[in-house]
C-alpha cells in the first residue's frame, strides 16, 4: 500500500514539473518569428537578389515557400532568388508554416551605358588635366597705299611713205633731227606730200593715282584657356 501511494506522489510531483514548464515552453515558441532579409528591393531588368528566410536562429530558405504578385515584373523560385523581368513593382510573399511575410520590390530603368564622351568620368580612371588655350579666327587689318592703273592704247604716227615718226616729244631735239633727215627723203623721193596717220599697235598700263587696301589675314588669337584629359575628357 505504502508503495502505491509513493508511486501515486511520484506521478503527481512530476506532472507539477511538467505543467511549471509547460508556459515557459509555449512563450519561447511564441516568441519565434519569420524574418526575410535580400540585399537590395531595388532591381534593374535581368539582375537578381537572393532572399534569406530564418525562423528564429534557423535558417529556412529552402523549406520557406514564395510567391510574387506579378510575374511579368520578376519572378521568384523556389530557393528564393528573385529574377527582374521588366520596370515596375511587385511583392513577393514568403510563406513557413502558417508564418507569412511580404517583401516589395521595384525594378528600375537600367543605367545608361558610358559613351565615349564620358568615359572619362570611370571610377578607375584618375583625369590629368593640361591647361590649353583657347582660340578664334580674328581678321588682322594692313592697311597699304597701292597704285591705280589704267588701260590704254598705245599708238604710232605713220608717215605716208611708211616710216613711223616719233612722237613721244620725249628728245624733242631728236624728233626734229629726224624730220629734217625724213623730209630730205621725201625729196630724194620726189615726194611732196607730209600727210601722216595714227595707228594702235598695242596695249599699256597707265599709272593714274593710287588707293588704300586692307591687305590683312586671320589670324588664331587667344580667347581663353581650359583643361583637358588624354581620354578626351575637357573642363
Amino acid at each position: 500500500m505504502k508503495k502505491i501511494k509513493r508511486q501515486i506522489l511520484t506521478l503527481m510531483m512530476a506532472l507539477m514539473v511538467m505543467f511549471t514548464m509547460m508556459p515557459n515552453t509555449v512563450e519561447a515558441a511564441a516568441k519565434k518569428s519569420v524574418t526575410v532579409s535580400v540585399s537590395t528591393k531595388k532591381l534593374a531588368p535581368k539582375k537578381s537578389a537572393q532572399l534569406k528566410v530564418k525562423y528564429g536562429k534557423k535558417n529556412v530558405t529552402k523549406k520557406a515557400k514564395y510567391k510574387t504578385s506579378n510575374k511579368k515584373v520578376l519572378v521568384v523560385n523556389k530557393k528564393g532568388k528573385i529574377t527582374a523581368k521588366k520596370v515596375g513593382k511587385a511583392t513577393v510573399t514568403v510563406k513557413y508554416g502558417k508564418k507569412t511575410k511580404k517583401v516589395k520590390f521595384t525594378v528600375i530603368k537600367p543605367a545608361a551605358k558610358k559613351t565615349a564622351a564620358n568615359k572619362g568620368s570611370s571610377s578607375s580612371h584618375t583625369h590629368k588635366w593640361v591647361k590649353k588655350t583657347k582660340t578664334e579666327k580674328k581678321w588682322v587689318p594692313k592697311m597699304v597705299e597701292e597704285d591705280v592703273y589704267e588701260t590704254v592704247s598705245v599708238y604710232v604716227t605713220r608717215c605716208c611713205c611708211g616710216d613711223i615718226i616719233p612722237t613721244d616729244g620725249s628728245d624733242l631735239e631728236a624728233g626734229k633731227a629726224f624730220l629734217r633727215e625724213h623730209y630730205k627723203k621725201h625729196l630724194e623721193m620726189g615726194l611732196n606730200s607730209t600727210s601722216s596717220s595714227l595707228e594702235i599697235v598695242g596695249e599699256k598700263k597707265v599709272k593714274v593715282g593710287t588707293k588704300t587696301v586692307d591687305r590683312g589675314h586671320y589670324e588664331d588669337v587667344p580667347c581663353g584657356t581650359y583643361y583637358q584629359c588624354a581620354c578626351g575628357a575637357v573642363k
